[in-house]
């Protein structure tokens, strides 16, 4: 249940809120900025399905079907998003979005573990710095 109820929240803040910007790359730059804040409210945290994917990957059970299916739901709304870039012209059309949707994936993870296990001083301009050199890349 609680991951449940995380999900519904992640989903929201995330990427429902997106759906009000324009379709392509202002709403995956949304996504990301908000996916990022979202581990910054109140205070600061980690990602409850992170948390948990470490916790239970090697535990079969209810509760890692729960977070495949979460995680799963969050990497196909990303690479939906990634897909609409293509679809309206603002990244090159032989991309490969699965790949795309692993390196921005990859990038948030890996932006967490730095900003808040590592507490690295610099982890943020890293991100941007690696988040925009992917969009140049993918970009037409």
């Amino acid at each position: 249940m609680i991951l449940d109820h995380a999900a519904d929240k992640f989903a929201h803040d995330i990427f429902r809120i997106s759906l009000k910007s324009k379709r392509g790359l202002p709403r995956l730059r949304l996504i990301v900025k908000n996916w990022l804040s979202w581990f910054q409210v109140n205070g600061g945290g980690t990602c409850p399905f992170l948390a948990a994917a470490v916790e239970y990957d090697s535990r079969p059970g209810l509760v890692k079907d729960r977070i495949q299916l979460h995680i799963g739901r969050m990497i196909k709304s990303l690479n939906r998003s990634i897909d609409i870039c293509v679809e309206e012209g603002e990244f090159v059309n032989d991309l490969d979005t699965k790949k795309a949707t692993y390196e921005i994936y990859s990038l948030i993870v890996g932006q967490l573990v730095y900003l808040r296990t590592i507490e690295h001083k610099t982890a943020s301009k890293m991100f941007k710095i690696s988040f925009e050199e992917l969009i140049n890349r993918y970009s037409v």
